[in-house]
């Protein structure tokens, strides 16, 4: 929501027979690809959108992805400046 004011943010739940996914995909403001090697690193900030929104520090994805590995999961994401992104857990 942070990201995307005026577009919208989905959240998608499927499954197959062994496994289930969670995608949260949004309209916002989204990232070039050389962020998302980075971006479930601690305190890592997309400095563009650091200025737009100064009160983050960076740790929100870093905590996703430790729970998602805790519980034997997968955290993945794709993203294209000005059309959004989108995080899917497996």
């Amino acid at each position: 929501m942070k990201y995307t004011q005026a577009g919208h943010v989905k959240v998608e739940l499927k499954r197959s027979s062994k496994k289930a996914s969670i995608t949260v995909s949004d309209t916002g403001t989204g990232m070039e690809a050389k962020h998302l090697k980075r971006v479930f690193d601690r305190c890592y900030r997309v400095t563009d959108t650091a200025s737009l929104h100064p009160e983050g520090f960076g740790f929100g994805l870093a905590i996703a992805k430790w729970i998602v590995l805790e519980h034997l999961g997968s955290l993945s994401a794709e993203s294209k400046p000005r059309e959004g992104s989108s995080f899917t857990v497996l």
